[in-house]
């Protein structure tokens, strides 16, 4: 069965894993792709960084996901780097362990925690490889009978 992946299922998955993750003192709002003006503070913005689609011999093709979860802490917190390592530690543990589309679970190929004006960045990749199947059935190809004869040496 193909699956159709689309970056907004990403994002869905990653967001409800990180709602399950923390409690609402530690993280009062997660938002998914779109940032709005006066966002509560501390929050999450799980953004797509790129999309890749690497096509291979029909009907093969795998798609590699740069995902950006970027961690934004409260105006009056002094000890934003800390904070944020911390909390973008613990939402790397979590999805590590337990983050899954269509029953499998995902592996990342590459991790990366960083701060950019105080705000961290968990950089995620990631890829999916996809066999595309098509719904009818092919038929069978012809038998070919041949007999083979062994020539004799004189």
């Amino acid at each position: 069965m193909a699956y159709e992946v689309e970056s907004q299922t990403v994002i869905n998955a990653i967001t409800s894993l990180l709602r399950s993750t923390f409690t609402t003192e530690e993280l009062p709002a997660i938002y998914d792709d779109f940032v709005v003006q006066n966002m509560t503070l501390p929050c999450a913005v799980v953004k797509q960084q790129d999309l890749t689609d690497y096509r291979q011999m029909r009907p093969h093709h795998s798609l590699r996901y740069i995902m950006d979860i970027r961690f934004h802490p409260h105006k009056t917190n002094q000890h934003y780097e800390r904070w944020g390592r911390d909390v973008a530690y613990k939402a790397l543990q979590s999805l590590q362990k337990s983050l899954a589309l269509f029953g499998q679970k995902i592996h990342f190929t590459s991790t990366e925690i960083n701060v950019v004006d105080e705000v961290t960045h968990l950089l995620l990749v990631f890829s999916f490889f996809i066999i595309e199947h098509e719904d009818k059935e092919k038929e069978d190809m012809e038998k070919l009978n041949l007999t083979i004869k062994l020539k004799k040496e004189v």
